[in-house]
């Protein structure tokens, strides 16, 4: 009955001429149906049957529908049964054309525009480039008047990779690239035509004797060590504004009656490049992988999201991934979130669900696919499917999505009630945690809902691009940060100091000498050319109350990484503190600064690094340890090794008191996600294929890691 009710309401009547809208009620954004009524889009992406039937292959398996099923209309309506039974409404993207124009039930359509000219290396203005886009839209007309389309996505993770969009332009010649012709007009501008000034930012090769020199094809182009010119972010900008201007002219000109929903960004955005799209699109879309296999979706992706487009949030794909599965999928190709078992498969993907749908900006979430892809697969082999390729379902996952459905409408707009450190008198309330972390930069163990820090700001012009987490077990203070960025190519220690991404961390008993470590060169590539070589450790700088201590023995530091998240995760042990166990009934202080690109970009609580008092705790932010979630005894040692419970003799040195692990070493810092013993192991992404034109037309959507080159640091 329940899934024949939901269908009811999915096929509810609407109005005559009337079509999808968004609306924004007290601050949270909705989905508005034909029919007026407010909706949260849960969809699926690539309902399809699959393969022929002739062209199945027992040797190289794939999803065939129609080896269970005695014709495609039998497979539809058992399809459609299924969806609204597990509480689905919507069809995503590269759903079966059939049963997108039954009008079962509401749909979303991808094009392939900005790849069909060449965005982001492109001018999508040129005459060409416009024939070829009105070609492609063509089809269009006839879906104009379709009340059950909700809208079009433009393209499907276009590469807006900052610097090295700037860069590729920069080494084209001006005469025959009109991009590299405004990107000139906006450097002479902000160098007013002075090549000494421009040379402080750039090196380019052929060294040029005079600016207009510029114009010509370069060997080579990069930034000088230690610069980063804000030149990149306008760029962007202007070249972003171009090109979603010119797509929603054209999309509107061949329908005006259905919503442009963005780009959907492939798990990380350009900040300028959002800013952009806020002004030309109706919705903006986005993938999106949690960081952690708790379903934790990072507050600051979707809260900067929303202020840099001032629009409402679709998520086109979720997905988790199980290395028990019926399909045979070995989950190598891409960096997707994968756990041991089905069982965390349905309570990760559940809960991220939920998480997503209490953000007031995101108007829907859809999963990323109807069924498994085929283990034997030249791309991606992920066990990402509601069902398996013998079209069975998986019962724990879909129950507990069934169970999740009611949550997103009645949590949808509730962030940030009950989540986070939560104020008391004399300070912010730091959670316990119910065991030793294991510290790998993975975060599995930590309650990240209650461990999340509010007031972290970045410096402008950005958003917040990262999230602080603070908990705490008597034997120390753990701190994590989790943030996005993209870097055109490795630093390197050996390059300057303002080179290299740097954490600060400043914490302390209140009213004693606080410490404070810097660590410099984090989440640099031991080698570039091989991921799995892991992270060098980074160099470390410990200070105490202005006097600096040898840091090595004396605290644990690891570094992950999972898609384009980047984590940082550190434990305190209490011996930093003089302490043998931590004190509920005493007052800490902390503050922390990241800085990344040559000091360009900087997150930070609560107050940017160069006007910080870092012998001067009492300016810090005070944190109260919260004992209510202590569920352990202390261990009969002062600090956790890389794994729980495992310990090393202490060895003293200097007048700082030693602690029972060293620095993590070069090893351990180099553990990934893929290290932690509760985690199944994440493989390194493959470099795609190069994106085929689509016509715009309903297909399966061919879910890509990052363009081959350039490409970002997984």
């Amino acid at each position: 009955m329940k899934h024949v009710l939901l269908l009811l309401l999915v096929l509810a009547p609407r109005a005559e001429g009337a079509f999808f809208k968004v609306t924004q009620e007290r601050g949270v954004w909705w989905l508005v149906d034909p029919a007026g009524k407010k909706m949260f889009s849960r969809g699926v992406c690539n309902v399809v049957a699959g393969d022929a039937l002739d062209r199945f292959d027992p040797a190289a398996p794939a999803y065939c529908a129609l080896r269970f099923y005695p014709s495609a209309d039998k497979w539809r309506k058992a399809a459609l049964e299924r969806l609204g039974f597990w509480g689905f409404n919507t069809l995503g993207a590269g759903s079966d054309a059939v049963l997108t124009a039954s009008g079962a039930m509401p749909w979303t359509m991808g094009l392939s525009l900005g790849a069909a000219v060449g965005v982001p290396y492109a001018d999508p203005s040129a005459l060409a480039a416009r024939t070829k886009l009105r070609e492609l839209l063509a089809p269009l007309l006839k879906l104009k008047e379709d009340q059950r389309l909700i809208g079009y996505y433009l393209d499907s993770q276009l590469g807006w990779w900052d610097e090295s969009v700037v860069l590729h332009i920069l080494r084209q010649a001006s005469a025959k690239d009109p991009l590299k012709e405004k990107l000139m007009a906006l450097l002479e501008r902000t160098y007013r035509g002075d090549l000494r000034r421009f040379s402080e930012d750039f090196s380019v090769d052929p060294e040029p004797k005079a600016f207009v020199e510029l114009r010509g094809a370069l060997r080579r182009a990069a930034f000088r060590p230690g610069r980063r010119p804000q030149v990149v972010e306008e760029f962007l900008g202007d070249l972003a504004g171009l090109y979603y201007r010119t797509v929603a002219e054209e999309v509107r000109a061949a329908d005006p009656n259905h919503l442009i929903l963005g780009d959907r960004y492939a798990g990380w955005y350009s900040q300028p490049v959002a800013r952009a799209a806020g002004e030309f699109v109706d919705v903006v879309s986005t993938t999106y992988d949690s960081c952690a296999p708790q379903g934790w979706a990072s507050p600051f992706y979707f809260d900067s999201l929303a202020r840099l487009t001032r629009k409402p949030v679709l998520v086109s794909e979720i997905y988790y991934a199980a290395a028990e599965n019926r399909s045979g999928d070995r989950n190598r190709h891409g960096p997707y979130m994968t756990v041991p078992t089905q069982e965390e498969r349905a309570a990760g993907a559940a809960r991220l669900m939920v998480s997503l749908a209490k953000y007031p900006s995101v108007i829907g979430v859809h999963w990323f696919q109807y069924a498994d892809q085929p283990p034997e697969a030249d791309g991606e082999d992920f066990n990402m499917g509601l069902v398996d390729l013998k079209d069975a379902p998986y019962a724990v996952l879909t129950e507990a999505l069934t169970k999740a459905a009611p949550d997103t409408e009645r949590d949808h707009g509730t962030w940030p009630a009950g989540a986070g450190l939560t104020r008391a008198p004399q300070g912010l309330k730091v959670p316990g945690m119910a065991d030793l972390p294991i510290v790998n930069g993975s975060l599995d163990e930590w309650p990240l809902d209650r461990s999340w820090v509010p007031g972290v700001s970045a410096a402008a012009p950005f958003e917040r691009f990262g999230d602080l987490y603070l908990c705490w077990r008597p034997e120390g203070l753990g701190v994590a940060v989790v943030y996005m960025d993209y870097r055109a190519r490795p630093r390197s220690l050996d390059g300057p100091e303002a080179d290299t991404e740097r954490l600060t961390i400043g914490a302390g008993i209140d009213n004693e000498k606080p410490v404070v470590f810097t660590l410099k060169g984090i989440l640099e590539r031991a080698d570039p050319d091989r991921p799995e070589a892991g992270f060098r450790t980074p160099e470390v700088l410990a200070v105490r109350g202005g006097v600096p201590f040898p840091a090595e023995g004396r605290f644990l530091v690891a570094q992950g990484q999972h898609g384009m998240s980047r984590i940082v995760e550190v434990f305190l042990p209490a011996a930093l503190f003089r302490r043998e166990r931590l004190d509920p009934a005493e007052i800490l202080r902390a503050t922390v600064s990241l800085r990344l690109r040559a000091n360009a970009k900087e997150l930070f609580w609560p107050r940017p690094f160069k006007v910080s008092a870092w012998d001067a705790s009492e300016d810090w932010v005070p944190l109260v340890l919260d004992a209510a979630g202590l569920t352990a005894e202390p261990s009969a040692v002062p600090v956790p090794s890389m794994a729980r419970g495992r310990t090393e003799p202490a060895a003293s040195t200097g007048t700082e008191p030693a602690v029972a692990t060293a620095l993590a070493t070069p090893v351990a810092v180099a553990a990934t996600v893929s290290s932690a013993p509760v985690a199944a192991p994440k493989p390194a992404a493959k470099p795609a294929a190069k994106k085929p034109v689509a016509k715009p037309v309903a297909k399966p959507v061919a879910r890509k890691a990052a363009p081959s080159a350039p490409k970002p640091a997984r």
